[in-house]
């Protein structure tokens, strides 16, 4: 008993210095409960015979049981109860009212910017962490702080008069960049943070917050977002509506981290950057993914070249995603699209029947079908 004491006690005094964590922090505190509980039912099992030990399993077990449900009705998670069941530990950081932290950066939203900074940027130059994050892969010098901390950029804000002191203050400290969690940081001022069920309890004052949103709107330039536009990488601006250049991303990036390249062409996409999309999909096209994965980019691919009129190139992606899927019906139709448009009727309307053969009921297909017929009768006269 005596050795599995120690053990236990020294397990958990490490755990805070591995964690980083005070040690009323739930963490080690769920540590000390895991051990505290197992350590009880091992006695309880050894010594049935007693009548308060036997008590005390029956209800410790029941205790469990009741907080299992309220975790099914809280959570909407039967696997989260099932381990809150077996581990024992406090209820508290189960069902605590912060913010989820599906909300924030996750750890591919962080290893994806690191990465774009590490080897973008110069090695001399200082990155500063804004939100509640750990700045894990950073191979720069940094500022950053955890959640129950002052950020550093508050600190810094405190100690000049505007934002444009404050621009030159992180200049002369080496700090050429900023990696911003912006929910992160909303949810830290307002004194919210992950380490629920606790608060950080720093003053954040009103001036200093102006100071800060007029430095981030005024000095900061967007290099890049994470696919899941959780995550922001700012570099400071020298001259006020400065431009830093576009990163172009080489096939190293794309072997390194091909779905997140994948996600952002996707986002470049949607926000109307077509010809910075078609690039990462061109690098995409030539990275061996699984068959599922590249007949998507093939296609998506060339969507992008039909869109800017180049057919040829639009009709070798098609070509190329059936080549994976067959009967993927929106590379047909698409391909159809194409042969149109440099007046190929004839292998136009193969794909046109091949489409309705797998859609018989799709309108525009056969519209589609009725016009190429249309337009081979008019060229045969």
């Amino acid at each position: 008993m005596r050795l599995i004491s120690l053990i236990s006690i020294t397990s958990w005094v490490c755990s805070l210095f591995f964690t980083l964590k005070p040690p009323y922090h739930a963490g080690p505190l769920i540590f000390v409960f895991v051990v505290s509980f197992a350590f009880a039912l091992y006695l309880t099992f050894q010594n049935m015979k007693l009548f308060w030990l036997r008590i005390f399993l029956t209800f410790v077990i029941l205790f469990n049981l009741i907080r299992m449900g309220t975790t099914v009705i809280a959570k909407k998670s039967i696997v989260h109860a099932g381990l809150l069941f077996a581990s024992g530990y406090p209820p508290y950081s189960s069902l605590g009212t912060a913010v989820s932290e599906t909300r924030y950066a996750n750890v591919a939203d962080i290893d994806w910017i690191n990465y774009i900074i590490n080897k973008y940027t110069d090695n001399n130059d200082k990155v500063l962490f804004m939100g509640s994050f750990r700045p894990a892969g950073i191979k720069r010098k940094h500022y950053f702080s955890l959640s129950l901390n002052k950020q550093p950029i508050l600190d810094f804000a405190e100690k000049v008069e505007n934002d444009d002191e404050l621009r030159k203050y992180l200049l002369s400290l080496g700090i050429r960049h900023i990696i911003l969690d912006p929910e992160g940081w909303q949810d830290w001022v307002k004194n919210i943070v992950v380490d629920e069920p606790y608060n950080h309890n720093i003053p954040v004052r009103e001036v200093d917050l102006k100071k800060i949103d007029m430095f981030i709107s005024k000095w900061l330039d967007t290099r890049m977002e994470s696919p899941s536009g959780k995550l922001m990488w700012l570099s400071i601006r020298f001259k006020e509506n400065e431009r830093f250049p576009e990163i172009q991303f080489d096939a190293d990036d794309v072997y390194e981290f091909p779905y997140q390249i994948k996600d952002l062409a996707v986002r470049m996409m949607k926000n109307g950057q077509m010809m910075q999309s078609m690039r990462l999909y061109e690098i995409l096209a030539k990275i061996p993914l699984v068959n599922l994965a590249m007949v998507e980019i093939h296609n998506i691919l060339g969507t992008l070249y039909l869109e800017n009129k180049m057919f040829e190139h639009a009709i070798k992606s098609f070509s190329k995603s059936l080549s994976f899927s067959p009967n993927y019906i929106d590379a047909i139709a698409n391909r159809a699209y194409a042969y149109q448009s440099i007046g190929q009727f004839d292998l136009a309307l193969k794909d046109w029947e091949k489409a309705i053969a797998l859609e018989p009921a799709d309108a525009i297909f056969l519209a589609q079908y009725t016009k190429v017929v249309n337009a081979l009768n008019l060229k045969n006269k």
